[in-house]
Order: C-alpha cells, then sequence, then structure tokens
C-alpha cells in the first residue's frame, strides 16, 4: 500500500475541442504551509524531538545551503537539488543588477522522487462547469506549477474567468494585497487570463483571486463569482530531475 496520496479533479482541458473524454487532472485542497507548519509536523512524525532543537536545527540546515549556494555550490540534500546559474545579458565585461539577475534552480531530490513514486492518485470526480483555475504557464521559465516571475507574464488557464466588473489581485502572506490594473492583461478570456506579473514584488506565497461578474450564460452574475490559487513568486519553476 503506498504511503502518500493526492487527491484530484478532473477538468475540461481548453487546449483540446475534438476529444470531449481529454481532460486535466487539478489538484483538490491544495494549500500552503510555511515552516513553522513544516516543524509541528516534523515534531508528529518524531515525537522525540523537541520544537526548540527542530526549530534550530531546520533554521541551520537552510542558513547553511543558502550560504554553499551563494557560494557557487550545486547542493544535492535528499529532498531538493540547489544549482545557481545567470539570467541577463552581460554588456562591457560588466554586472548590471537591472539587466542581470541570480536565479537558483530548484528541483526534485533523489528521496522526494522515489517518495512520488510510492504515492496513489486518487480521482474524485468532475469539477463541473463552475469557475475554477486549472493551471498556469510562466513566460519566463514556461513552468506550469503555479510559479510565477516577478516583471513577467502570467497566463492562467481554467473556466469562467473572463473578468467583467471585477479584478485581478495577488495577496502575500501578510495579507498586504496588489491589485492587477487592467492596463497589465493581455488576455481576458473565459478559458484563459494573461497578465504582467508586477515588479518589486518579493519572493514567497501569494493568493491569487480572480473576482468577476461574468456568467457563461451570456447574463451578468447576480453575485460576484469568485476563484483562489496559491502562487509562488520567485522559487521553482525548473523542469524535475529525470
Amino acid at each position: 500500500m503506498s504511503k502518500h496520496q493526492l487527491k484530484g479533479l478532473t477538468v475540461s482541458n481548453s487546449v483540446t475541442t475534438d476529444d470531449l473524454t481529454d481532460k486535466r487532472l487539478i489538484l483538490d485542497a491544495t494549500r500552503s504551509v510555511d515552516q513553522s507548519f513544516v516543524i509541528d509536523h516534523m515534531m508528529k512524525l518524531f515525537p522525540g524531538i523537541t520544537h526548540t532543537v527542530a526549530e534550530a536545527v531546520v533554521k541551520q540546515f537552510g542558513e547553511a545551503i543558502i550560504d554553499l549556494v551563494c557560494n557557487g555550490y550545486t547542493v544535492n540534500t535528499d529532498t531538493c537539488r540547489y544549482a545557481p546559474s545567470f539570467k541577463g545579458i552581460i554588456h562591457n565585461n560588466a554586472w548590471d543588477p537591472t539587466r542581470n539577475s541570480i536565479h537558483i534552480s530548484i528541483t526534485q531530490g533523489k528521496s522526494l522522487r522515489e517518495a512520488i513514486k510510492d504515492t496513489t492518485v486518487q480521482i474524485l470526480g468532475e469539477k463541473g462547469d463552475a469557475m475554477y483555475i486549472a493551471a498556469t504557464n510562466d513566460a519566463a521559465t514556461r513552468a506550469e506549477d503555479y510559479t510565477a516571475t516577478s516583471g513577467s507574464m502570467l497566463t492562467v488557464i481554467g473556466n469562467e474567468l473572463k473578468v467583467v466588473d471585477g479584478s485581478i489581485t495577488l495577496t502575500d502572506s501578510k495579507g498586504t494585497v496588489t491589485n492587477i490594473p487592467e492596463n497589465l492583461w493581455a488576455t481576458n478570456m473565459p478559458k484563459k487570463l494573461t497578465f504582467l506579473i508586477p515588479e518589486g514584488l518579493n519572493d514567497g506565497d501569494y493568493t491569487l483571486t480572480v473576482t468577476t461578474m461574468y456568467s457563461g450564460g451570456g447574463k451578468p452574475a447576480t453575485n460576484p463569482h469568485v476563484a483562489t490559487q496559491v502562487l509562488t513568486i520567485g522559487k521553482g519553476g525548473d523542469d524535475p530531475l529525470q
């Protein structure tokens, strides 16, 4: 019996229209947790560890990885591989922070790949025709894993997403709301939204919220329709190791 299980809901695949049986699978009950949650979960798995010790070990382990990666090492741990690289064109043999940036790719480590192989997937059924977000595509990394890049275009795939008398917002972990104004929207369609992620947003998890009065029936909705999805800005987005 598998140790882990993910649950999913099927939704229509907007990419192909000739095969009605062609579906996408989206994760059910997606949520984002922080380091404190991970430490609490670690103590449940290993009850002999005190919270103070667990917190110190996790923090120091993370700081050690940061120090190594930021000094040019590619770090392989059981769960993740961290590899530094550069982005942007170099002019006159000089580093220009306005053009150039340091990118850290984070991909699956050996134990995580093995755990994925030992994970079953339960399909709960169809999500239906209600408003939902099924996938994203980051123009900078081409990642489709709900990651985004500050200052780059993001495409959101789903259903009933067309924004009519509504808004697109990003809310960080502290509750600060960033509105995506209409002049940053490139595509506003029922099954696809494309817009620019504002520059200057800090790395981290954000709640993407799409609010609209759009109704597929052609008449305005009586009440606002809302779809949300946790979006990670500034990390991830690389292909897993083979």
